[in-house]
């Protein structure tokens, strides 16, 4: 990480942490009720939904990340010269639909492992991990609806149309993304491949966050253009940097179980790079554990070994930093001030430098 961003995030790391506490406390109480009914004095068991759907909520919540999401927040809230103060919410938000995304993410994926711990369906079962990422979804709508936040009319339309359209567009890039290993597609133009990457990872990586970021500290329409198409291409370069991790992790310290992708049968770009680049033997093996559900860890090196031989991890890496090349220079074009943007442009490049 960049000097100037560690110093930032080190500033900032404790106070972001204490702001989605403050929105997702321990435990559901009345005052969380409220916030989700818009009334009081309603007669509900809160120790029944504190078990059935508040910690499955606060599982990802409870197993810190790095809070990213909310740090690029803030970034463009002080980008544009405003007090992150003033929008706690939004800080609250950015974090609650990344967890909520990572619940519904290891299910499809059947997942084991999260950040070190158990997955929220493997503690709580599916059903109710399910829910609860619903309810969390729903719930950021709530926050938002509270009346603290020096935002107009228009801004808060425009925050609830944008989180609507991610949350929808997440849904359509997780099934291509779903269909293609389940329909064992080998041949995948590169065209529709990143668009269903901009529909789906970079949407609950990076562009949610800097949209509602940018939106909640008054960037004009043309900054929220820019914006989008910097943050869309740091979910890509994001995504393709996570199927590295999947089978090579940077850092024993990965906390998911390594060849998962494989295990599903997933069509990364490492995989479709190779199954262009093989021999017909190679090719015909790797499809053939692909379509396996192999969970063998020997069986799964082969694969991986198959991938490396045909210098897959590279050329994935190489597209990766083009992406990030590509997003650096729209943020150069927008109104941020020039500090920020230079913290901007060293989030992006840490996307892809990060070894977790």
């Amino acid at each position: 990480m960049h000097p100037r961003l560690k110093a930032y995030y080190s500033a900032r790391i404790d106070y972001l942490s204490h702001v989605i506490d403050e929105a997702i406390p321990e435990a559901f109480n009345a005052q969380l009720l409220e916030t989700a009914l818009k009334t009081s004095g309603h007669s509900i068991a809160l120790d029944l939904i504190d078990t059935a759907v508040y910690q499955p909520m606060r599982q990802y919540i409870k197993v810190k990340g790095k809070r990213f999401r909310p740090l690029l927040s803030c970034l463009f809230i002080e980008g544009y010269g405003k007090e992150p103060e003033l929008f706690k919410p939004i800080l609250a938000i950015a974090e609650i639909i990344h967890s909520c995304s990572l619940i519904l993410d290891d299910i499809a994926d059947a997942s084991l492992l999260r950040r070190g711990q158990p997955c929220a369906h493997q503690l709580y079962g599916i059903p109710r991990a399910a829910n609860a990422s619903s309810a969390m979804t729903f719930f950021v709508f709530r926050l938002l609806q509270r009346n603290q936040m020096p935002l107009s009319g228009r801004q808060r339309l425009k925050l609830h149309q944008t989180l609507l359209w991610e949350h929808y567009i997440t849904s359509l890039g997780s099934a291509l993304d779903l269909g293609w290993a389940k329909e064992k597609r080998n041949e995948i133009p590169d065209d529709i491949y990143i668009q269903h990457i901009l529909f789906r990872s970079s949407s609950y990586t990076y562009r949610h966050a800097a949209a509602i970021g940018a939106i909640a500290a008054g960037a004009d329409d043309r900054d929220l253009d820019l914006i989008f198409q910097y943050s869309s291409l740091l979910g890509v370069a994001f995504q393709f940097i996570d199927d590295i991790f999947n089978l090579k992790p940077g850092l024993p310290s990965w906390g998911k179980t390594i060849g998962e992708d494989i295990t599903e049968g997933k069509r990364s770009p490492l995989v479709l790079h190779t199954v262009k680049e093989a021999s017909q033997e190679d090719r015909s093996r790797l499809l053939e554990i692909l379509d396996g559900n192999v969970t063998d860890q020997e069986v799964l090196q082969e694969a991986i070994g198959i991938l490396e031989k045909y210098d897959a991890f590279a050329a994935v890496r190489k597209k990766a930093k083009t992406f990030i090349d590509k997003a650096c220079s729209y943020i150069q074009r927008t109104k941020v001030s020039e500090d920020y943007k230079l913290l901007l442009i060293a989030f992006a490049q840490y996307v892809v430098e990060r070894r977790i």
